[in-house]
Protein backbone atom coordinates (compact mmCIF):
# COMPACT_ATOMS: atom_id res chain seq x y z
CA UNK A 1 0.00 0.00 0.00
CA UNK A 2 1.21 3.11 -0.35
CA UNK A 3 2.25 5.43 2.09
CA UNK A 4 2.99 9.40 1.15
CA UNK A 5 0.21 11.54 0.64
CA UNK A 6 2.80 12.48 -2.48
CA UNK A 7 2.32 9.34 -3.65
CA UNK A 8 -1.09 9.04 -3.20
CA UNK A 9 -1.93 12.21 -5.18
CA UNK A 10 0.74 10.80 -8.12
CA UNK A 11 -2.08 8.60 -8.71
CA UNK A 12 -4.33 11.27 -9.55
CA UNK A 13 -1.79 13.10 -11.77
CA UNK A 14 -1.29 10.23 -14.03
CA UNK A 15 -3.92 10.29 -16.87
CA UNK A 16 -5.61 7.01 -16.55
CA UNK A 17 -6.78 8.11 -12.89
CA UNK A 18 -7.83 11.62 -13.71
CA UNK A 19 -10.80 12.97 -11.97
CA UNK A 20 -10.67 15.69 -13.94
CA UNK A 21 -11.61 14.39 -17.23
CA UNK A 22 -15.33 13.50 -15.86
CA UNK A 23 -15.93 16.92 -14.23
CA UNK A 24 -17.42 18.38 -17.43
CA UNK A 25 -19.80 15.84 -17.85
CA UNK A 26 -21.59 15.31 -13.93
CA UNK A 27 -24.09 17.86 -13.02
CA UNK A 28 -23.52 17.12 -8.76
CA UNK A 29 -21.59 17.87 -6.51
CA UNK A 30 -19.05 15.88 -4.86
CA UNK A 31 -17.81 16.63 -1.03
CA UNK A 32 -16.06 14.64 1.63
CA UNK A 33 -16.43 14.84 4.46
CA UNK A 34 -14.12 14.54 7.22
CA UNK A 35 -11.92 15.14 10.47
CA UNK A 36 -8.41 15.20 11.92
CA UNK A 37 -9.54 12.57 14.83
CA UNK A 38 -12.85 10.78 15.65
CA UNK A 39 -15.58 11.87 17.42
CA UNK A 40 -16.20 15.15 16.13
CA UNK A 41 -19.54 14.65 14.81
CA UNK A 42 -18.80 14.42 11.36
CA UNK A 43 -21.13 11.35 10.78
CA UNK A 44 -24.37 12.92 12.15
CA UNK A 45 -23.39 16.23 9.93
CA UNK A 46 -23.08 14.36 7.09
CA UNK A 47 -26.43 12.84 7.32
CA UNK A 48 -28.26 15.18 9.08
CA UNK A 49 -27.28 18.10 5.67
CA UNK A 50 -27.95 15.00 3.09
CA UNK A 51 -31.71 15.10 5.04
CA UNK A 52 -32.02 18.89 4.70
CA UNK A 53 -31.08 18.68 0.76
CA UNK A 54 -33.38 15.86 0.04
CA UNK A 55 -36.28 17.69 2.10
CA UNK A 56 -35.40 20.38 -0.59
CA UNK A 57 -36.12 17.42 -3.30
CA UNK A 58 -32.50 17.27 -4.49
CA UNK A 59 -30.92 13.86 -5.51
CA UNK A 60 -28.61 13.01 -2.38
CA UNK A 61 -26.14 10.51 -2.07
CA UNK A 62 -24.73 9.59 0.93
CA UNK A 63 -21.36 7.06 0.72
CA UNK A 64 -20.21 5.36 4.15
CA UNK A 65 -16.49 5.51 2.99
CA UNK A 66 -15.41 4.76 6.83
CA UNK A 67 -14.74 1.31 5.50
CA UNK A 68 -15.38 -2.05 7.27
CA UNK A 69 -16.64 0.89 10.70
CA UNK A 70 -19.03 2.46 8.85
CA UNK A 71 -21.93 4.02 11.07
CA UNK A 72 -23.73 6.32 8.80
CA UNK A 73 -26.44 3.75 8.53
CA UNK A 74 -27.07 3.48 12.57
CA UNK A 75 -27.94 7.51 12.48
CA UNK A 76 -30.16 7.18 9.57
CA UNK A 77 -32.15 4.23 11.16
CA UNK A 78 -31.59 1.89 8.02
CA UNK A 79 -30.37 -1.26 7.37
CA UNK A 80 -28.51 -1.70 4.41
CA UNK A 81 -28.74 -5.18 2.48
CA UNK A 82 -25.16 -4.31 0.27
CA UNK A 83 -21.71 -2.48 1.38
CA UNK A 84 -19.04 -1.74 -0.64
CA UNK A 85 -18.31 -5.35 -0.13
CA UNK A 86 -20.11 -6.39 -2.84
CA UNK A 87 -19.57 -4.10 -5.61
CA UNK A 88 -15.51 -5.18 -5.19
CA UNK A 89 -16.49 -8.62 -5.67
CA UNK A 90 -19.88 -9.65 -7.05
CA UNK A 91 -19.78 -7.37 -10.12
CA UNK A 92 -23.01 -4.95 -8.41
CA UNK A 93 -22.69 -1.35 -9.78
CA UNK A 94 -22.59 1.12 -6.68
CA UNK A 95 -26.16 2.09 -7.49
CA UNK A 96 -27.05 -1.08 -7.51
CA UNK A 97 -25.62 -1.37 -3.83
CA UNK A 98 -27.62 1.86 -2.60
CA UNK A 99 -30.24 1.64 -0.45
CA UNK A 100 -33.31 4.01 0.11
CA UNK A 101 -33.31 6.16 3.38
CA UNK A 102 -35.13 8.77 5.01
CA UNK A 103 -36.80 11.67 2.88
CA UNK A 104 -35.00 10.00 -0.22
CA UNK A 105 -31.72 9.97 0.83
CA UNK A 106 -29.40 7.03 -0.93
CA UNK A 107 -27.05 5.24 1.13
CA UNK A 108 -24.06 3.55 -0.24
CA UNK A 109 -22.72 1.40 2.78
CA UNK A 110 -18.94 1.00 3.69
CA UNK A 111 -19.85 -2.26 6.06
CA UNK A 112 -19.40 -2.19 9.78
CA UNK A 113 -17.61 -4.99 10.76
CA UNK A 114 -16.07 -6.49 7.94
CA UNK A 115 -12.06 -6.48 8.12
CA UNK A 116 -11.06 -7.22 4.94
CA UNK A 117 -13.12 -3.58 3.84
CA UNK A 118 -10.52 -2.13 6.35
CA UNK A 119 -7.89 -3.43 4.45
CA UNK A 120 -8.32 -2.55 1.10
CA UNK A 121 -5.23 -1.66 -1.76
CA UNK A 122 -4.77 1.56 -3.10
CA UNK A 123 -6.18 0.26 -6.54
CA UNK A 124 -9.09 -1.09 -4.49
CA UNK A 125 -9.71 2.12 -3.77
CA UNK A 126 -9.53 4.37 -6.77
CA UNK A 127 -12.07 1.83 -8.23
CA UNK A 128 -14.28 2.87 -5.74
CA UNK A 129 -12.99 6.63 -6.54
CA UNK A 130 -13.65 6.81 -9.79
CA UNK A 131 -17.03 4.50 -9.71
CA UNK A 132 -17.96 7.84 -7.08
CA UNK A 133 -17.35 9.97 -9.59
CA UNK A 134 -19.58 8.91 -12.14
CA UNK A 135 -22.12 8.16 -10.16
CA UNK A 136 -22.43 12.77 -9.81
CA UNK A 137 -24.70 12.18 -13.10
CA UNK A 138 -27.03 10.54 -11.00
CA UNK A 139 -27.16 13.20 -8.24
CA UNK A 140 -27.12 16.47 -7.54
CA UNK A 141 -25.25 16.14 -4.00
CA UNK A 142 -22.76 13.08 -3.67
CA UNK A 143 -21.71 13.46 0.56
CA UNK A 144 -18.36 10.68 0.84
CA UNK A 145 -18.32 10.44 4.82
CA UNK A 146 -14.74 9.53 5.26
CA UNK A 147 -12.22 7.76 8.14
CA UNK A 148 -10.47 10.42 10.36
CA UNK A 149 -6.63 11.11 9.90
CA UNK A 150 -4.07 11.41 6.92
CA UNK A 151 -4.25 7.42 6.52
CA UNK A 152 -3.88 6.46 2.56
CA UNK A 153 -7.26 4.89 2.11
CA UNK A 154 -9.18 8.75 3.48
CA UNK A 155 -6.55 10.90 1.47
CA UNK A 156 -7.76 9.36 -2.01
CA UNK A 157 -11.22 9.94 -1.49
CA UNK A 158 -10.36 13.24 -0.09
CA UNK A 159 -7.78 14.19 -3.56
CA UNK A 160 -10.73 12.73 -5.41
CA UNK A 161 -13.76 14.50 -4.19
CA UNK A 162 -12.10 18.15 -5.02
CA UNK A 163 -14.27 19.85 -2.17
CA UNK A 164 -13.59 18.86 1.41
CA UNK A 165 -15.47 19.52 4.85
CA UNK A 166 -13.72 19.58 7.86
CA UNK A 167 -15.39 18.75 11.02
CA UNK A 168 -13.74 20.03 14.21
CA UNK A 169 -14.52 20.39 17.95
CA UNK A 170 -13.35 23.68 20.04
CA UNK A 171 -11.06 21.04 21.90
CA UNK A 172 -7.43 21.41 21.31
CA UNK A 173 -6.26 18.14 20.54
CA UNK A 174 -9.60 17.71 17.54
CA UNK A 175 -8.31 21.62 16.43
CA UNK A 176 -4.36 20.51 15.95
CA UNK A 177 -5.64 17.17 14.56
CA UNK A 178 -8.03 19.28 11.83
CA UNK A 179 -4.93 21.43 11.47
CA UNK A 180 -2.60 18.76 10.18
CA UNK A 181 -5.12 17.08 7.83
CA UNK A 182 -5.71 21.09 6.06
CA UNK A 183 -1.52 21.07 5.99
CA UNK A 184 -1.06 17.45 4.17
CA UNK A 185 -3.98 18.77 1.70
CA UNK A 186 -2.31 21.98 0.82
CA UNK A 187 1.12 21.24 0.68
CA UNK A 188 -0.11 18.26 -1.81
CA UNK A 189 -2.39 19.92 -3.72
CA UNK A 190 -3.32 23.87 -3.08
CA UNK A 191 -6.26 23.65 -4.95
CA UNK A 192 -8.19 21.77 -3.07
CA UNK A 193 -11.59 23.13 -1.71
CA UNK A 194 -11.60 22.95 2.71
CA UNK A 195 -13.65 23.83 4.32
CA UNK A 196 -14.49 23.79 8.40
CA UNK A 197 -17.04 23.49 10.82
CA UNK A 198 -17.14 23.76 14.34
CA UNK A 199 -19.17 21.47 16.19
CA UNK A 200 -20.18 20.87 19.72
CA UNK A 201 -19.92 24.41 21.16
CA UNK A 202 -21.29 25.90 23.92
CA UNK A 203 -21.43 29.26 22.67
CA UNK A 204 -21.05 31.11 19.29
CA UNK A 205 -18.06 32.80 20.88
CA UNK A 206 -16.33 29.59 21.84
CA UNK A 207 -17.04 28.61 18.01
CA UNK A 208 -15.45 31.76 16.77
CA UNK A 209 -12.95 31.37 18.66
CA UNK A 210 -12.22 27.93 17.56
CA UNK A 211 -12.14 28.87 14.06
CA UNK A 212 -9.80 31.78 14.47
CA UNK A 213 -7.33 29.54 15.58
CA UNK A 214 -7.55 27.73 12.58
CA UNK A 215 -7.25 30.92 10.02
CA UNK A 216 -4.15 32.36 11.92
CA UNK A 217 -2.57 29.63 11.34
CA UNK A 218 -3.65 28.29 8.36
CA UNK A 219 -2.90 32.37 7.21
CA UNK A 220 0.16 32.34 9.05
CA UNK A 221 2.20 28.76 7.65
CA UNK A 222 0.30 28.14 4.91
CA UNK A 223 -0.73 31.26 3.51
CA UNK A 224 -4.06 30.54 2.29
CA UNK A 225 -7.76 31.71 3.42
CA UNK A 226 -9.84 28.70 4.84
CA UNK A 227 -13.95 29.52 4.82
CA UNK A 228 -15.86 27.88 7.82
CA UNK A 229 -19.33 26.76 6.86
CA UNK A 230 -20.85 27.37 10.73
CA UNK A 231 -20.63 26.13 14.34
CA UNK A 232 -23.30 23.52 15.85
CA UNK A 233 -23.85 24.10 19.14
CA UNK A 234 -23.95 21.50 21.67
CA UNK A 235 -27.59 20.09 21.88
CA UNK A 236 -28.92 16.88 24.38
CA UNK A 237 -31.03 16.49 21.17
CA UNK A 238 -28.35 15.18 19.44
CA UNK A 239 -28.07 12.47 21.20
CA UNK A 240 -31.50 11.62 21.63
CA UNK A 241 -31.71 11.08 18.17
CA UNK A 242 -28.78 8.88 17.90
CA UNK A 243 -30.21 6.97 20.07
CA UNK A 244 -33.63 6.87 18.10
CA UNK A 245 -31.50 5.94 15.05
CA UNK A 246 -33.05 9.11 13.81
CA UNK A 247 -31.95 12.01 12.17
CA UNK A 248 -31.62 15.55 13.89
CA UNK A 249 -34.05 17.09 11.76
CA UNK A 250 -36.57 15.06 11.55
CA UNK A 251 -36.70 13.69 15.22
CA UNK A 252 -36.10 17.38 16.62
CA UNK A 253 -36.48 20.16 13.68
CA UNK A 254 -36.81 23.13 15.76
CA UNK A 255 -33.78 22.67 17.84
CA UNK A 256 -30.87 24.67 18.27
CA UNK A 257 -28.30 22.17 16.70
CA UNK A 258 -31.24 21.35 13.89
CA UNK A 259 -30.87 24.96 12.83
CA UNK A 260 -27.41 25.45 12.93
CA UNK A 261 -27.55 22.57 10.40
CA UNK A 262 -29.45 23.59 8.08
CA UNK A 263 -27.66 27.18 8.49
CA UNK A 264 -24.43 24.66 7.42
CA UNK A 265 -26.30 22.92 4.50
CA UNK A 266 -27.62 26.88 2.55
CA UNK A 267 -24.01 28.31 3.78
CA UNK A 268 -22.47 24.74 1.70
CA UNK A 269 -25.20 25.34 -1.24
CA UNK A 270 -24.49 29.03 -1.91
CA UNK A 271 -21.24 28.58 -1.80
CA UNK A 272 -18.82 28.22 -5.32
CA UNK A 273 -18.41 24.97 -6.47
CA UNK A 274 -14.30 24.37 -6.46
CA UNK A 275 -12.54 25.45 -10.11
CA UNK A 276 -13.09 22.73 -13.02
CA UNK A 277 -16.06 21.05 -10.97
CA UNK A 278 -19.77 22.41 -12.29
CA UNK A 279 -21.30 24.96 -9.94
CA UNK A 280 -24.81 24.10 -7.69
CA UNK A 281 -27.39 22.29 -8.53
CA UNK A 282 -30.54 24.42 -9.18
CA UNK A 283 -31.45 26.83 -6.47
Amino acid sequence: MLRSAQSILGLFKADRFQPSRWFHKRPGRLVAVSSGKGGTGKSILTTNVAVAYARKRYRVAVIDADLGLANAHLLLGMAPRFNLSHFLHDRMSLEDIADDGPFGVRLISGGSGISELAALDDVQILHITREIDRLRENYDWIFVDTSAGIGPQTLLFLYEAREVILVTTPDVTALTDAYAVLKTLHQQDPDLRVSFVVNRVTSDAEGTAAFDRITRAASKFLDRDVPCLGTVVQDPEIGASVARKTPLLAAAPHCRAAKDLRAIARALRRSPAPSGVAGSPRG
